[in-house]
C-alpha cells in the first residue's frame, strides 16, 4: 500500500469525517475472478454499498450520531476515473446527496478517444513509457466482464495469440489474475527487437486506431475506419467513457492535470470554458496560488493529492468543506451542555433540528501506473456527510470525534498548522518512496 492512501484517509478524518477504505473488487486475496480495469460498474460496486452500509451501521450503533447527505469524492489517475463513476452512482441513488467537493486528477476522462489513441499510437511507435498499461486495459475488454457489449462475441481487445487458454505465459488474463506487477509482466510481453508491444492487440482494432490517427481523427470508434469486426468492442469502450458523464454534473468539479503528463495525456481535459461547473485547480482562489500541477504522472499525482487535501483547510471562499456547523443539543441528551453544543459532533446545516450528525469519508484506492496502488480516490464527507476513496486495504469506518471549525473560525494559525502537517506527511511519502 502506498502512503498516499493513508494521507487520503487521515486528513478527511482529521477534518471531522468518517473514513471508509474499501478494496476495489478483484484486489482481495479470496477473489476468484479477474481484476478488471476502467469499468464504471467496478468502482461503483466497490464504493457505493459501503457508503450506504456505513450510514446504516452508524445510525444503528449510535443513538446520537448519523451521517447526513453531504459527500465529497476525490481521486487521481485510475481513481480519478473512479471518482466520476462513483459520483454518478451517488447521483443515481436519487436520495438527496449533496456534493460539496469533487476532485478529478490525472484521469483518462476521454478514454475511448484521445486517451486510447494517444497511448496505443505511442506504444506502436515504442515511445509510450508504460506499455504494461495495455495489459490492464486489454484484459478489461477481453471477455472478462459480463456487463460489457463485446464479452464472448469474438471481439476481444487482446489478440488471440495472447489469450491462449493452454499456455498461461501467453494469456494476458492469467497474468492479471496472478497479480503480476507491471515489472513482472515485461518478460511475457512482445517487444522490440523481435516484436512490438502492440502485438498484444486485436489486429483489426489496432489497424482502426492507427488508420484513424493517420487521418487526424482521434475518435477511432466514431470514424470511417471502424468496421463490423470491432463494432461491439468499440461499443463496450465508448460505454465506459466518462467524458459525457462529467459534463452532465450539475455541481462544481475541480480538475487537476499536468500538461506534461506522459501517461494520461492532457488532451483528456475537457474544455472547461464550455461548462461553468468545471474548474481547473490552478484557477481556484488560495489553492490555485499553491498548486499548479506540472511534471510527469507520478509527480503531478503528489501535487494533485496535496491540492485536494488543501480543500479541507482552505479559506471558506475556496470550498464549503469547512462549513461544518456545531449542532444544537438543548436538552443535553447527547452529552452536550443543556444550553450549548456537543463539542464532539457536527451537524448538517441542511437538516437543522435533526439528530446529531457527523461527517464521513469513503476512501477507495486503486492500482495504477506503477503496478501498485498508486491511484487515490476518496469520497469525503463534509460536516455530517459521507465521502469515499478506493484503497487496497479494505477498511472499516473510522471516525474522528473532533469537531471541525466553522467557516468563520478558519484562522491563519489553523491553516498554517494544518499545512505544516500536510507538508510533513508529503515528506514522509517522499522518504517512503525513496526507501522502497
Amino acid at each position: 500500500t502506498d502512503p498516499f492512501k493513508f494521507v487520503a484517509g487521515i486528513f478527511p478524518a482529521s477534518a471531522g469525517t468518517y473514513t471508509l477504505l474499501p478494496d476495489v473488487l478483484g484486489l482481495g486475496e479470496d477473489w476468484e475472478s479477474v481484476r478488471s480495469y476502467m469499468n464504471k460498474a467496478l468502482y461503483q460496486a466497490s464504493a457505493v454499498p459501503l457508503l450506504l452500509k456505513a450510514k446504516d451501521a452508524i445510525e444503528k450503533e449510535n443513538t446520537c450520531t448519523e451521517l447526513d447527505k453531504r459527500v465529497n469524492v476525490m481521486g487521481f489517475s485510475e481513481a480519478g476515473y473512479a471518482t466520476i463513476a462513483i459520483s454518478h452512482a451517488i447521483d443515481m441513488l436519487d436520495d438527496d446527496y449533496m456534493h460539496t467537493y469533487t476532485g478529478v486528477g490525472g484521469a483518462p476522462i476521454q478514454l475511448s478517444s484521445v486517451q486510447m489513441t494517444d497511448s496505443i499510437v505511442r506504444m506502436h511507435a515504442g515511445t509510450f513509457p508504460l506499455p504494461q498499461y495495455l495489459v490492464r486495459l486489454g484484459n478489461g475488454y477481453s471477455s472478462t466482464n459480463s456487463d460489457v457489449a463485446n464479452t464472448d462475441k469474438g471481439q476481444d481487445m487482446i489478440s488471440e495469440e495472447y489469450l491462449d487458454p493452454v499456455d498461461e505465459n501467453k494469456d494476458v488474463r492469467e497474468w492479471v489474475k496472478a497479480g503480476l506487477s507491471y515489472e513482472e509482466m515485461v518478460p511475457y510481453m512482445p517487444k522490440p527487437p523481435s516484436g512490438l508491444f502492440t502485438d498484444l492487440l486485436n489486429p483489426s482494432f489496432l489497424n482502426m486506431i492507427l488508420n484513424s490517427n493517420n487521418a487526424g481523427n482521434f475518435d477511432p470508434c466514431n470514424s470511417e475506419f471502424m468496421t463490423d469486426d470491432v463494432d461491439l468492442l468499440c461499443e463496450a469502450i465508448v460505454d465506459q467513457d466518462v467524458n459525457d458523464t462529467l459534463s452532465s454534473f450539475e455541481y462544481p468539479v475541480v480538475i487537476c492535470h499536468s500538461p506534461e503528463d506522459e501517461i494520461i495525456t492532457y488532451s483528456n481535459v475537457p474544455n472547461t470554458t464550455l461548462n461553468n461547473n468545471l474548474i481547473m485547480i490552478e484557477d481556484l482562489p488560495f489553492i490555485g496560488n499553491i498548486v499548479k500541477p506540472s511534471g510527469n504522472h507520478i509527480e503531478s499525482g503528489g501535487q494533485c493529492t496535496f491540492g485536494f487535501i488543501l480543500a479541507f483547510v482552505a479559506p471558506p471562499e475556496t470550498s464549503n468543506i469547512r462549513s461544518i456547523l456545531p449542532v444544537d443539543d438543548p436538552d443535553g441528551t447527547c452529552g452536550g451542555e443543556a444550553d450549548g453544543t456537543d463539542p464532539t459532533t457536527t451537524s448538517s446545516p441542511t437538516s437543522p433540528g435533526s439528530d446529531i450528525t457527523t461527517a464521513g469519508t469513503l476512501a477507495t484506492s486503486s492500482s495504477d501506473v506503477d503496478g501498485g496502488a498508486s491511484g487515490t480516490n476518496s469520497t469525503t464527507n463534509t460536516a455530517p456527510t459521507v465521502s469515499g476513496s478506493d484503497d487496497v486495504d479494505g477498511g472499516e469506518a473510522t471516525g474522528s470525534p473532533t469537531a471541525s471549525p466553522t467557516e468563520s473560525d478558519v484562522s491563519a494559525a489553523y491553516v498554517l498548522s494544518t499545512l505544516m502537517s500536510v507538508v510533513a506527511a508529503m515528506v514522509a511519502i517522499a522518504a517512503s518512496t525513496i526507501i522502497s
